[in-house]
């Protein structure tokens, strides 16, 4: 019933904004919505520092899954971090704080994703994905842009909205710049000997990408290189983790699965000499903080 209730309301702050009057098109606030996974947001960075480029006086807020608020934090090209909790009830407060930022510009990454929200909240240009066969997610948008289903990588996709206010050819490489510190926390967990210190990120959101040799390329690299073996992943990694490093008992192996916070493993890839692990955010990150990677693609990549 709650639910039921929240969702009327929402229905309407949308009948509402029909009636609102239409505030000057202009370009000085800018809303990104990227309530996306991990890997999503850190391939979204480009986004926000192509718009600072473009527009340098203006305010760029970026509304994020709540546990991804703190990977944005400390981004030079972001101004404001809006947690996003996904509830119909953070909803309607989010769509009240949005109304009171007066933003001129919004661009949805999503798709069609908080669409409504984001016109209830009468932002005057609306910016959005119009797939094939989907055009109903358009509704709301006042610049759609239609996306045929040609994939030429997920920044590039992101960057293509970014047409409608006159930014175009922009740099797609994703760019993370840890904080002093943040690596300051995480430098008296690692060896100071000199030698490979290399991240693996077992961990994946579906177990179809799971690779199952992982114990073998662990003591591989141990015996052969002599390489200190930095296991990341979160706390619903960790029985996998532990499967994994069971019986295990070497001094070169580090386990920080469920340990770190966001930013202090973007320190951790930030200081590591290589990255391996299946797609995943965590990935991701070793690449915009430039840590050379080996991905490890499953069935469904």
């Amino acid at each position: 019933m709650k639910k039921l209730a929240n969702k009327a309301v929402l229905f309407f702050y949308i009948v509402l904004a029909l009636f609102r009057k239409q505030r000057k098109n202009t370009a000085k606030k800018f809303l990104i919505v990227d309530t996306l996974r991990l890997g999503d947001v850190i391939m979204s960075l480009p986004v926000f520092k192509a718009i600072k480029n473009r527009y340098p006086d203006s305010e760029v807020s970026v509304t994020v899954r709540s546990s991804f608020a703190e990977i944005l934090e400390d981004n030079p090209y972001v101004d404001k971090v809006i947690p996003y909790y996904g509830k119909s009830a953070s909803n309607l407060k989010l769509i009240k704080s949005l109304v009171k930022e007066r933003y001129d510009v919004c661009i949805n990454l999503c798709e069609g994703k908080l669409n409504g929200i984001v016109y209830a909240a009468c932002i005057p240009r609306r910016i959005g994905y119009l797939q094939r066969h989907k055009y109903r997610d358009g509704f709301f948008l006042t610049d759609p842009v239609e996306w045929n289903g040609e994939f030429k990588g997920i920044t590039a996709m992101f960057l293509k909205l970014l047409e409608p206010i006159g930014i175009s050819g922009a740099d797609d490489k994703p760019e993370m710049h840890p904080q002093a510190e943040d690596i300051a926390s995480v430098a008296d967990l690692l060896p100071k000997a000199e030698g490979l210190k290399i991240i693996i990120h077992p961990g994946t959101r579906k177990s179809t990408k799971e690779w199952p040799y992982y114990r073998e390329l662990i003591e591989g690299l141990i015996e052969q290189f002599d390489a200190f073996i930095i296991i990341s992943g979160d706390s619903s990694e960790v029985s996998l983790i532990n499967k994994i490093l069971d019986g295990l008992d070497n001094k070169n192996i580090l386990n920080l699965a469920g340990k770190t916070a966001l930013k202090q493993l973007a320190a951790v890839c930030a200081v590591a000499d290589i990255a391996i692990g299946n797609d995943s955010g965590v990935l991701h990150i070793a690449r915009a903080v430039k840590t050379p990677t080996i991905t490890i693609f499953g069935p469904e990549d």
